[in-house]
């Protein structure tokens, strides 16, 4: 059971037993792998930065378990959800799982970055140059970018602000919403 409660300018937030915030200061960290799809990376940030406009406390994003808090929010796939034995497995259409233990949160659903043409595609304002030189040496013409459609900041369904492509799979993003939702975010 989670629960909020703010009083006189305090906000503590609970899961369960185990408090993740209280009086403003972290009682958990949120971990990611070592290397984590682009939408794990969004969904941690946009986890951190919520839960600190909702208590005032920026809760850590690391790749390993704190010593000095007592609980785990595990956003995506990782070494220690393996651990726990809560996989993606059988996850489609970004579902994702949101499991509950004594000193742990898990937000997880089947994340992959696309990868088919990303090597062609601008990853950021400026790259278009090497872009278009890359997929002109792949496809031996000059067919503009592939991810180009009417031109402008307009790839095809890159976000630039947000880093993510609107193809990867963002299961776990997913399940940060569901989890933000509950505490009464609104976007």
């Amino acid at each position: 059971m989670l629960s909020v409660f703010a009083l006189s300018g305090c906000a503590w937030l609970h899961l369960g037993e185990t408090c993740l915030v209280e009086d403003r200061k972290p009682c958990a960290d949120i971990l990611i792998s070592e290397k984590p799809p682009r939408a794990v990376k969004l969904a941690a940030l946009e986890l951190q930065t919520c839960l600190a406009k909702i208590t005032g406390a920026t809760l850590p994003i690391t790749t390993r378990p704190q010593a000095s808090v007592a609980c785990h929010i595990y956003v995506g796939k990782s070494e220690y959800t393996d651990a726990l034995k809560i996989s993606d497995e059988g996850l489609k259409f970004g579902a994702f799982r949101m499991i509950s233990g004594k000193d742990y949160l898990a937000l997880l659903g089947h994340d992959k970055d696309i990868a088919e043409l990303s090597e062609y595609a601008a990853h950021s304002p400026g790259d278009e140059k090497r872009a278009l030189k890359a997929w002109d040496e792949h496809t031996g013409e000059h067919w503009g970018s592939p991810y180009s459609t009417v031109g402008g900041d307009d790839w095809g369904g890159y976000s630039w602000p947000v880093g993510i492509w609107e193809r990867d799979e963002r299961g776990s993003l997913n399940a940060v919403y569901a989890f933000l939702y509950g505490l009464g975010v609104r976007f």
